[in-house]
């Protein structure tokens, strides 16, 4: 039996198991059977927040190792944490022991040097002590020496970009990672991730900007953005108020706000439907802010709340809480008996045996136990990344800042994932966190669709104005190749291409120079592909653009045709008043308006003395479009 099937053979589920296969075809098809032994190549693996990354990462692993026998190194990188670190390691040794000899990262010495049957596997964290004791270790092995390497960098947005890009310099976490690719006589770097902004924004050519990527599909039971934060999200994601956070953080206030006493009774109806069923784990997640303070404060309200809700007098406040979320699930519930009063009743006589815990840097609770009973866990930075809750359903979601970045945003939705119940899952936040992931959701599905059809390489991300929505830190971004264009602005070529007149004439012999007309997004990206020549333009940038937001069924696409103009170069300006009036109109704002002028091109205007078509193009209003060169 291959490797790869021995590995797959450890997946319980066939469709996992499937996915995962497919998984490691694509990569066979797109690196392996490509493979000189003498490049470094690097490419991305994408797929959803707790979409089943690891197991599609494993497959590739099992299926080079089945491909081509010189790789005898293989390392995992995972985040900067010790429970992540075991938990992916015990997972490698749990699955990938007949494929691999496993090693813990602190297992550089004898169990590494000593597998001579086997390919190695180290699984190890992205930190800095870690790092230099592997870099040392595989530069003296042998037999690492001797052929390629294979480096998956997990969550490989997060800890591996270089923070000192605009300073000439290399961060060191950066560089240990550059340094561990660098060894071997070759090596293939997957970086695996399910917010790749800061990759793809990397300019071309450089270390970590992917030369090759694919995507997966997740499971049919996989719930994710488009569940929570798509067109029809009413039942899944619940608004409160958007000074929830505020009051139950204000010291003087002696009761606990609205929206956390929702969100502690959805949980306490959403627990009484699995105990009835025979359900023994579920848990819910409070993610208020950073701040360890607001962490410990929201762990006294909730504990504080599950006290009222267990009196045998309940407040009339508390029961109106409760029968609110029974009727709420209740209309949802297709598949099973309406949950009754008495069904709550009975779950709030063992209220006592909910655990209530904060994780954050300060404390970690052991994450088996998190599979057990109902949990409610309070956090913020350690409820993101890589960390996995099973049968989580019910989020409290307050957190918010005045510059969003949108990875690190969309990595905090961990109500995504598997072992979810849809009928009564449930988010609870603010209607300006609920529009914020919607606007993230809508710039995730461009950017998968992007990576699915191979469209990355040029790709452009694209966010609302208003917002203080980015997409991604800027520190990992060098500044000389990243760049905006703002929607509603006019942009025409400097130094327009003058050989186009024939070209452009046939492109536009069909429509009138009366009116504005709509066109298709590939004559518009014709059209800019004619409209220079010089670096002075970004034309690559605006077609990116279009192709971008061509899917987009709100969007498109209008031209202004004009005829015998006599522009004078070098003005900085191309519009007539009336024109650029006309493309900010309240009819054409919202879209791509691209405005053709035939000019006449005389020299006394100093032009080459031919006629030729000068453009101007706006994208749609209230959108900023981000990019690398």
């Amino acid at each position: 039996m291959s490797k790869l099937e021995t590995y797959l053979g450890t997946l319980r589920e066939s469709e996992l198991q499937n996915g995962a296969r497919q998984s490691a075809k694509e990569f066979t098809a797109l690196v392996l059977d490509k493979f000189d032994h003498m490049s470094r190549t690097n490419g991305l693996l994408f797929g959803e927040v707790q979409s089943g990354k690891t197991s599609h990462t494993f497959a590739c692993l099992a299926a080079t190792a089945d491909a081509d026998e010189a790789f005898a190194t293989f390392v995992y990188l995972v985040s900067n944490s010790n429970s992540l670190q075991e938990q992916t390691r015990d997972r490698a040794m749990a699955q990938l022991d007949e494929v691999f000899a496993v090693c813990d990262e602190k297992e550089h010495g004898t169990r590494f040097v000593n597998a001579k049957r086997r390919p190695r596997l180290a699984v190890i964290k992205k930190e800095v002590n870690a790092l230099r004791a592997w870099v040392d270790a595989i530069r003296k092995d042998e037999r690492s020496n001797l052929g390629p390497i294979f480096i998956v960098d997990d969550e490989a947005d997060a800890a591996s970009p270089n923070t000192k890009i605009n300073s000439d310099e290399e961060s060191t976490t950066f560089a240990l990672v550059n340094e561990l690719r660098s060894l071997g006589t070759s090596s293939i770097f997957l970086q695996v991730t399910a917010t790749p902004q800061s990759l793809l924004l990397q300019e071309q050519g450089t270390e970590l900007r992917p030369q090759f990527a694919f995507a997966f599909k997740p499971g049919s039971q996989y719930i994710g953005g488009d569940f929570f934060f798509g067109v029809d999200n009413a039942r899944q994601t619940s608004r409160i108020p958007e000074d929830d956070l505020e009051q139950l953080l204000d010291l003087d206030i002696k009761e606990p706000s609205v929206g956390l006493r929702q969100a502690v009774a959805h949980f306490l109806v959403a627990r009484a439907l699995f105990m009835r069923e025979g359900r023994a784990n579920i848990n819910a997640n409070i993610h208020p802010s950073i701040s360890k303070d607001a962490h410990f404060r929201l762990e006294h309200w909730v504990k504080r709340l599950l006290v009222d809700y267990a009196e045998p007098a309940l407040d009339p406040v508390y029961e109106a809480a409760l029968r609110s979320q029974i009727d709420n699930l209740n209309s949802g519930l297709s598949s099973h008996d309406p949950i009754s009063a008495e069904d709550v009743r009975k779950s709030l006589k063992t209220i006592d045996q909910i655990n209530v815990v904060t994780l954050n840097s300060d404390t970690i609770p052991d994450d088996k136990k998190l599979s057990e009973g109902a949990n409610v866990i309070i956090g913020g930075n350690a409820l993101s990344r890589g960390v996995t809750f099973e049968n989580l359903q019910t989020v409290y979601y307050t957190r918010s800042s005045r510059i969003k970045n949108a990875d690190t945003f969309w990595q905090h939705a961990r109500i995504f994932g598997y072992s979810r119940h849809k009928e009564t899952v449930r988010i609870f936040m603010p209607g300006s966190l609920i529009s914020l992931f919607s606007i993230l959701q809508s710039t995730q599905r461009r950017l998968v669709d992007s990576i699915s059809t191979g469209d990355y390489k040029n790709v452009s991300l694209i966010f609302p104005q208003g917002h203080g929505v980015r997409p991604t830190r800027l520190n990992v971004l060098d500044k000389s190749t990243y760049g905006v264009i703002v929607g509603g602005v006019d942009y025409f070529p400097p130094t327009p291409y003058q050989g186009n007149l024939e070209a452009v004439d046939d492109l536009l012999e069909m429509f009138s120079s009366d009116n504005p007309e709509p066109i298709s997004s590939e004559l518009v990206v014709d059209l800019l592909k004619l409209s220079s020549r010089s670096d002075d333009f970004p034309r690559n940038k605006f077609i990116s653009a279009v192709k971008s937001i061509s899917g987009t069924s709100a969007v498109e696409f209008w031209l202004l045709k004009r005829l015998e103009r006599n522009i004078a170069s070098g003005t900085g300006t191309m519009l007539s008043e009336s024109d650029r009036k006309l493309g900010k109109s309240e009819e054409f704002s919202d879209h791509v308006f691209i405005t053709c002028y035939r000019v006449l091109g005389g020299l006394d205007k100093s032009w080459d003395g031919s006629p030729f078509w000068l453009m101007n193009i706006q994208l749609p209003k209230n959108y900023v479009f981000h990019q690398s060169d």
